[in-house]
């Protein structure tokens, strides 16, 4: 038997093939992690904000920051894009008693991990599903825009 093409065609998988290649550890490769700015933080200066307002694309600033930013510079701080104060948006947010943002409608305390939602008109803040199931006709109506 010589060495021809297929002569190292093997039935199974040898040590090196499953250190180097289908299994075994690998080096992992250093990523830096991403982590979301929390709901309550202004995307400009990373502190919870005191007066917020919010772009079309679900940016959330604080006011008193973001109004010399647009005067000095003239673009959207995140993206980049063109921004005026015209397209600021104020945000109402409701609190609980104890002092935590909340969905007015179904009173669930805002998380890292809730969808919130506002409404672009009123600048009103709410769950997503407020928006799917309760108020659904009149978020249908409106124009909304996501936060997070």
């Amino acid at each position: 038997m010589g060495k021809k093409q297929h002569s190292k065609d093997r039935m199974f998988i040898t040590k090196t093939e499953w250190a180097t290649e289908w299994g075994g550890a690998k080096k992992k490769e250093v990523a830096a992690s991403f982590k979301r700015l929390p709901f309550y933080c202004c995307a400009l200066t990373f502190l919870p904000f005191e007066d917020p307002v919010c772009t079309a694309d679900g940016s959330v600033f604080d006011l008193m920051s973001i109004i010399p930013y647009i005067k000095k510079f003239g673009k959207h701080p995140v993206t980049g894009a063109p921004l005026k104060q015209e397209d600021l948006i104020p945000l109402t947010f409701h609190k609980n008693s104890d002092g935590e943002f909340q969905c007015p409608v179904l009173n669930k305390v805002f998380t890292e991990f809730t969808h919130i939602v506002a409404v672009k008109t009123t600048g009103n803040v709410f769950c997503y599903e407020v928006g799917r199931h309760k108020l659904s006709r009149v978020f249908s109506l409106m124009l909304c825009f996501i936060l997070s």
